[in-house]
């Protein structure tokens, strides 16, 4: 549903990749292992990815679902842990993975009667996305990794079949 990151001041970048949307409260959260979500960071402006960083939901032998994630930039190479938990990736950085109240505020009933009408219909008061959730795929990752030698980076996400 969407992707978007941001650096902290302790030298991180942030990235979030959200999925499944439009989920009632309270519903269980949609996982599935056939899907691996990737997050693609360009460094040096060609548009092809210097880092990308996987992820892959699965299930213990408990039957309860976990998340792993490889590719970390400025992580190790490979980490797992459970759903709804932070868990470390390395060098002081985190992966987390979850439900989460959907946080884009978007009246779609409004765009869809402008676009009918042609005549602007959004009502500020309107959030189509109260009271949903998405799951989200949140991630740390070293900003000095991230960027490399340069100052900006691009940053995507996709996913694809194992």
């Amino acid at each position: 549903t969407d992707v978007y990151a941001w650096h902290t001041d302790d030298d991180k970048v942030v990235a979030v990749l959200n999925f499944a949307g439009f989920l009632e409260s309270g519903a269980q959260p949609v996982f599935d292992e056939k899907v691996v979500y990737g997050i693609h960071v360009d460094n040096d402006g060609d548009n092809v990815p210097e880092h990308n960083v996987w992820f892959r939901f699965g299930k213990n032998g408990a039957g309860e679902w976990g998340v792993q994630a490889e590719g970390i930039p400025g992580g190790m190479p490979k980490v797992a842990g459970p759903i709804n938990k932070t868990f470390d990736a390395g060098l002081g950085l985190r992966v987390w993975a979850g439900l989460r109240d959907d946080p884009f505020f978007f009246d779609l009933d409004g765009f869809k009667t402008t676009l009918m009408t042609g005549a602007v219909a959004f009502n500020k008061d309107n959030d189509t996305f109260s009271g949903k959730n998405v799951v989200s795929i949140v991630v740390e990752m070293s900003t000095d990794a991230v960027v490399g030698a340069g100052s900006t980076f691009r940053l995507w996400a996709s996913t694809r079949a194992p």
